[in-house]
């Protein structure tokens, strides 16, 4: 008898000592994402907006502008003049060329570049 209540106490013990189950992680959607729209880099005070899609080779000189901005302030707590500092600090081999029409500006509120009308 005693050996009986030894068991039942041990199960008991298990069981409440038993961390309830983890639910599995819900599924992962469907449906997948929407494609890209392009990145549409805001106006500056200069300029208006222009679309830069994924890949172009605009959208990638923004990208490395605005890194490069960003790695400068890190370094020296303060934005660049312009983005031949920028050169000057090695952060880049050269100023890339803008499209016609157009130039990079810095936003020193945002610590990004962005691509304007002239």
């Amino acid at each position: 008898m005693k050996l009986h209540v030894l068991v039942v106490v041990v199960v008991l013990a298990v069981v409440a000592c038993r961390k309830p189950a983890v639910p599995p992680p819900a599924p992962e959607s469907a449906t997948p994402p929407p494609p890209s729209q392009g990145v549409v880099i805001p106006p500056g005070p200069s300029g208006t907006p222009i679309s830069a899609d994924p890949g172009s080779p605009e959208h990638g000189k923004v990208a490395l502008l605005t890194f490069a901005v960003q790695q400068f302030y890190g370094a020296n707590q303060r934005m660049p003049a312009d983005l031949q500092e920028l050169v000057a600090a090695k952060l880049i081999p050269n100023v890339p060329v803008a499209p016609a029409g157009m130039k990079f500006l810095i936003e020193p509120q945002t610590k990004q570049v962005r691509l304007v009308k002239q």
